[in-house]
């Protein structure tokens, strides 16, 4: 059965973001829940202009999550998947450029 999770955070005023980035208004809890949603997913997807400021690079394999992700039958680490209007992206950026991952 296919499943969708989604997490935010946001501030009190509602805003997601602090000068063009979410890690600040991060509390490690956040980054915690954010991490274990990513270990658990096939795929991860994320906005351009997410990806360009927060200088996304391809997922990390977890130790772990490792004997998980195999029992389910899912690779190492997710895929990122970027949603784009235009494709303006940094192609040289290492989340284009990793042998280990291709968005």
């Amino acid at each position: 059965m296919p499943w969708l999770r989604a997490n935010m955070v946001s501030t009190l005023d509602g805003a997601a973001q602090h000068d063009g980035r979410s890690q600040p208004i991060s509390h490690p809890a956040d980054m915690r829940v954010f991490g274990t949603l990513r270990a658990l997913a096939d795929v991860v997807v994320v906005g351009a202009e997410t990806a360009r400021r927060e200088q996304y690079r391809p997922a990390r394999a977890r130790a772990e999550f490792a004997a998980r992700r195999e029992a389910a039958g899912q690779g190492a680490a997710p895929a990122i998947a970027i949603v784009s209007a235009g494709l303006d992206l940094d192609f040289s950026l290492p989340l284009f450029t990793s042998r280990w991952s291709r968005p």
